[in-house]
């Protein structure tokens, strides 16, 4: 159902069919946004990892960890920003933060320095 009216779905034979799993799944609670932004920049876990320990996901060691990817790309935290906590201070990082990460890391910034420390 799309705006309250059904919609024929249209599937042949040899379509790939992924199931809701895995496609259009999205983070509902703030904690699981924690959760998530915690993992990837202070843990440095990939994506996969994430998929495994927070949504509880078997993602394929090949190809897999599309889900977290994509929530950590809505929230401003591209590839390059893996482990960045590790070895900084959130507003060592917050200083050179912009757009949307830079408000990622607002948001969680009392809770990521709790852990940082």
């Amino acid at each position: 159902m799309v705006d309250g009216k059904e919609i024929e779905m249209v599937v042949k034979k040899g379509d790939k069919v992924i199931a809701s799993k895995y496609a259009g799944t999205e983070v509902k609670y703030e904690n699981e946004e924690y959760l998530i932004v915690k993992a990837y920049l202070v843990q440095g876990m990939s994506y996969r990892n994430i998929e495994k320990t927070i949504y509880d996901i078997d993602s394929p060691t090949r190809g897999g960890g599309y889900l977290a990817m994509n929530k950590l790309h809505e929230l401003g935290i591209t590839g390059d920003k893996k482990g960045s906590l590790k070895y900084k201070t959130i507003d060592e990082e917050i200083k050179n933060a912009n757009g949307k990460y830079l408000e990622t890391l607002l948001k969680h910034r009392y809770k990521l320095q709790k852990s940082n420390s």
